[in-house]
């Protein structure tokens, strides 16, 4: 085995390792996301460090989501034959989730190179995507979980009840609270599925400030399609 590879090895084990560790707490601003369509969830945790994301091994939910334009798809309809990077975001809204994709577009190239597909995943709406674009052509695809339906099925979404915390993220994003007055949005997480779907490696941090690097990200893709 080439020292490239072992290398890679020890990157990605460390960052499992350490990838899903918790931070001791939120801001108390931290931007949040809702949007008229989601329901209120009781099971849903209020604290980012309770979340708990599918793990390395487990079956990736196939969940129904909405291109740009619209038009619903079948997440493994957009890949079926190969592995997938898939990364939920807070938000074209957010600085740190634009910041974090401007690093991957410059790794977009190599990834696809190893055969595998990226797509992005907000709870912003068809229409917000498009805007975000400002016509420019996106460099992987930009999908929307209006109804929160990916979140919850990967174990990464949460919800904050605070009436003046939700009045304050109402208008600062555009969006709508919950009928109960909640709000439900993602921890930002990357997971990379093989191409028979199985989680093979995932990044989850409740610190909305720390993204994974892109190199280690690259790190991870090769991971991956090498299997």
């Amino acid at each position: 085995m080439h020292v490239k590879h072992h290398f890679s090895i020890l990157v990605l084990l460390l960052v499992s390792a350490t990838a899903t560790a918790m931070a001791t707490e939120i801001a108390a601003d931290t931007p949040l996301l809702a949007d008229r369509h989601v329901k209120s969830d009781e099971n849903l945790p209020d604290d980012a460090t309770e979340v708990q994301p599918l793990l390395i091994g487990a079956d990736a939910p196939d969940v129904t989501l909405r291109t740009v334009t619209g038009e619903s798809v079948q997440m493994r309809e957009l890949h079926p034959e190969g592995p997938v990077m898939v990364i939920f975001y807070r938000g074209g809204w957010c600085p740190f989730c634009n910041r974090h994709l401007a690093e991957l577009a410059a790794k977009e190239e190599a990834i696809r190179d190893l055969g595998m597909a990226i797509v992005a995943i907000s709870p912003d709406s068809p229409e917000q995507l498009r805007e975000s674009l400002a016509g420019h052509e996106p460099a992987f695809t930009l999908l929307s979980d209006t109804d929160r339906s990916a979140a919850r099925k990967f174990g990464v979404a949460i919800q904050v009840s605070d009436p003046e915390q939700v009045s304050a993220l109402v208008d600062r994003t555009g969006h709508t609270a919950t009928p109960a007055g909640n709000y439900i949005f993602p921890v930002p997480a990357v997971f990379i599925l093989d191409k028979e779907g199985v989680i093979r490696f995932q990044y989850v941090d409740p610190d909305y400030s720390r993204r994974i690097s892109g190199d280690i990200l690259m790190a991870a893709a090769e991971y991956v399609a090498g299997l």
